[in-house]
């Protein structure tokens, strides 16, 4: 699997000819760590949990991943729109990465993958 990362959130941010500058938080908020709403401040720590939702967002629905973890039924996590066209160890892995990297400890700043 070879990851391509892209944001295009700020650039729908704010209307043609509005000023840009704001003091509060904006953008997808289901990406954001939830200390970060909080504080303001990005860490290495945020980042980690924004790149877990990625992954899980881009393999599953994210609410279907934390039911079925929660269930502790994983078999058949993998969306089915696509079509099993996966290798089922990549998409495992993806998966393991989602979690790790959104679960509130790497959220913390206390797990990180590197």
């Amino acid at each position: 699997m070879n990851a391509k990362l892209g944001d295009f959130e700020l650039a729908r941010l704010h209307d043609r000819g509005s000023n840009p500058g704001t003091t509060r938080v904006v953008g997808t908020l289901g990406y954001f760590a939830p200390e970060l709403t909080r504080t303001g401040k990005a860490t290495v720590g945020s980042d980690v949990y924004a790149f877990g939702a990625l992954l899980l967002e881009e393999l599953v629905l994210v609410d279907l991943v934390w039911e079925w973890v929660r269930d502790e039924r994983i078999g058949g996590i993998v969306d089915h729109r696509l079509n099993g066209d996966n290798n089922e160890k990549e998409a495992a892995t993806v998966l393991t990465l989602g979690i790790m990297c959104s679960s509130n400890m790497a959220a913390a700043g206390g797990a990180t993958l590197y």
